[in-house]
């Protein structure tokens, strides 16, 4: 895969290093994503037509299974890569990086609002509108650097790793949550 750099100097990404790069962020979310000192439990309702029923989440409980999240994100798109080697090193460099467009702004909102779980509900709530926008954003301007700056790319395979990325982010917040 060719990268060029704003001179017009044609570069390569190599895949493993991209690889690499995945991995740490597997062992920096095992290491540095850390909870908001909170009142430490999460009340949350879902309202049927007879009574709204209630759980508790431990916040500490709820951090680690978002933090597995994360990992288990990784591990797909790092095997979405292995089985796209198959069909060639551009197709997986190109999912990889589409992976890597979608999980590092969702690694930075979840570092973002895990800072404030279980604290004041205001704060939070503000918090998470804003992370919201800035990981949509982020989002934005990584494809359009990608877009600009690596060729050849696949987009196909660049939007299948960002869609795997995002259903299996979708699928493990739903772990966390139930």
């Amino acid at each position: 895969m060719e990268f060029y750099s704003a001179d017009g100097k044609k570069t390569h990404i190599p895949l493993f290093p991209l690889m690499a790069l995945m991995l740490k962020c597997a062992v920096f979310v095992r290491d540095s994503v850390n909870v908001g000192s909170g009142q430490g439990r999460i009340m949350s309702g879902t309202q049927s037509d007879q009574a709204v029923t209630t759980s508790h989440l431990d916040v500490s409980r709820l951090a680690q299974r978002l933090k597995s999240g994360l990992r288990i994100q990784v591990f797909v798109l790092l095997g979405l890569a292995a089985v796209l080697l198959l069909v060639g090193p551009i197709a997986a460099k190109s999912s990889l990086l589409g992976g890597l467009a979608v999980f590092v702004p969702g690694l930075i909102f979840k570092m973002v609002t895990l800072r404030k779980l279980g604290g004041d509900t205001a704060a939070f709530l503000r918090t998470v509108t804003l992370a919201e926008f800035g990981k949509l954003l982020l989002v934005g301007v990584l494809c359009g650097l990608i877009f600009v700056f690596v060729k050849p790319l696949a987009p196909g395979y660049f939007f299948l790793g960002m869609i795997v990325t995002m259903v299996v982010g979708w699928g493990t917040l739903m772990r966390a949550f139930s």
